[in-house]
């Protein structure tokens, strides 16, 4: 067998073939493939890596943008392209990666047109941004191949919007919004006779829960600011009818409040924490029902409570409050409460 195996060798030598000169050429359309598709692997997983990173930062940008646009009055005439960028490029370099370039736009609900560029103050109309973020970089193996590009670019977008909370919550209290009594003395009604909270109620600290707190004209001596502790408010929204408690003791926090220093779900004696409270009002007035009493609720706000003895709470009522949940694209300049800063796009 050997002998043949030599025997056919000499022959194509002598015939003319040249067997390692064809190797070397079958080598390098091998080697020109395998760079080819490790070019292919490494190029695209480094492409797909990057696009995952100016998305973050396009995100990011997007939602400290949103904030800004939320944050915005007659007195504070933020320029949002700062944040914006200050968001996005963090996020960016926690990868290593630099967008070279960041566009945030205002944009509105409801508007086809773009509302003009971050750089410039927040437009009545805004009602969020929409941030745009592009990245170029060098290609590695990939550009052996004929006709491969020297250089990928890459582009993300995001949209973030502020809309108005629209979400449930069942917090121990139920707050009467009219002639509502001040701590330190004297009353003040955060309800204004159409039902909305008024400005001036903003920053004012009322008294929530305690003996003799004020009713709404529910004739029940024994009502002291409580919720039910039971699952009845569960799920109730504005303009529902929501039930408090007679008793002196707070049921506790049923669901916990997803934003800046939130009180906890189960704590039954919340303090220097936010909860989002029912506000009652008088007109119509509460019905009692045997040992509770039903109350007619238009509004939800956002009160900073604070515990001042046993069984007794303070709130201050916030002006502006941000939390993660349901909303609606129902947000304007000045209608200032509860918000969700959310993606949209």
């Amino acid at each position: 067998m050997i002998t043949r195996i030599h025997a056919l060798f000499r022959q194509r030598q002598e015939d003319g073939a040249a067997p390692r000169g064809q190797v070397l050429v079958l080598f390098a359309l091998f080697l020109t493939s395998l760079l080819g598709m490790l070019g292919l692997a490494t190029d695209l997983g480094f492409a797909f890596a990057e696009k995952r990173t100016i998305q973050n930062a396009a995100d990011a940008g997007a939602m400290a943008d949103a904030r800004a646009v939320a944050k915005w009055s007659l007195t504070n005439l933020t320029s949002a392209q700062s944040e914006a960028q200050t968001f996005a490029l963090a996020a960016a370099n926690r990868v290593g990666a630099t967008p070279q370039s960041m566009e945030c736009t205002f944009v509105n609900y409801n508007l086809g047109s773009d509302l003009g560029p971050c750089s410039l103050g927040v437009p009545l109309a805004a009602t969020g941004v929409r941030v745009d973020v592009r990245e170029e970089h060098p290609t590695f193996f990939i550009r052996v191949l004929p006709g491969a590009p020297d250089s990928m670019a890459l582009t993300a977008s995001a949209t973030a919007n502020v809309q108005m909370f629209n979400g449930s919550t069942a917090g121990p209290f139920i707050v009467c919004g009219v002639n509502t009594k001040l701590e330190g003395g004297g009353r003040f009604s955060i309800l204004l006779p159409d039902n909305s909270i008024n400005p001036l109620a903003y920053g004012r600290e009322f008294q929530i829960h305690g003996p003799s707190v004020e009713d709404c004209g529910a004739q029940s001596s024994s009502f002291n600011g409580t919720s039910v502790r039971s699952n009845a408010n569960d799920n109730k929204r504005e303009g529902d009818t929501w039930t408090g408690d007679t008793g002196t003791i707070a049921g506790p926090v049923r669901f916990a409040v997803n934003g800046i220093d939130g009180c906890a779900v189960g704590d039954s004696g919340p303090d220097d924490c936010v909860l989002i409270l029912p506000i009652a009002t008088n007109a119509p007035l509460p019905v009692k029902n045997g040992g509770e009493v039903d109350f007619q609720v238009p509004r939800l706000a956002a009160f900073l409570v604070t515990k001042t003895a046993s069984n007794r709470h303070t709130g201050t009522l916030l002006e502006d409050y941000v939390v993660s949940g349901p909303g609606e694209n129902t947000w304007c300049r000045g209608c200032h409460g509860i918000v969700v800063v959310r993606m949209t796009a």
